[in-house]
């Protein structure tokens, strides 16, 4: 084991995965039986969600018709599930189901309130992150 500037010493297991960059550091400190070990792991560049476009199911770029053509599709027609759930939530209300496509509807072609933060025209996370729907993949935002 190796000590530090303080005297502790430093013994450290690399996360499954890790490649020895600057993504995680991990450390055990302790100087004696009776102190408690911590362990560390900072992710300082990871992006835990994706931006996305909130109603922009199809990751194409754009919300239009044939995002809510996607959502209706995925839940009733066995189509392929969107890479980014919360982007197919379209009104945020922590499901999916017949009114997600009809709210996005009601925007796009009745003058209805638009799809709730981020919105439909600028890329950002959901706000309402702890409603357990994942943006696991969303390609069209930085």
């Amino acid at each position: 084991m190796q000590a530090d500037a303080a005297g502790y010493e430093i013994a450290g297991n690399d996360p499954p995965g890790y490649d020895g960059g600057d993504l995680f550091k991990n450390r055990v400190a302790f100087t004696e039986l009776s102190d408690i070990a911590f362990i560390t792991y900072v992710t300082s560049d990871v992006k835990r969600t994706p931006s996305f476009l909130r109603g922009e199911c199809n990751d194409d770029g754009t919300v239009d018709l044939s995002d809510a053509v996607c959502i209706f599709s995925w839940l009733f027609e066995g189509g392929d599930r969107p890479g980014c759930l919360d982007a197919a939530d379209t009104n945020d209300t922590d499901g999916h189901n017949l009114t997600d496509g009809i709210y996005l509807l009601a925007w796009l072609f009745q003058g209805g309130g638009p799809p709730p933060a981020p919105g439909p025209t600028r890329c950002g996370i959901d706000p309402t992150d702890e409603d357990g729907i994942d943006c696991l993949s969303y390609n069209q935002c930085p």
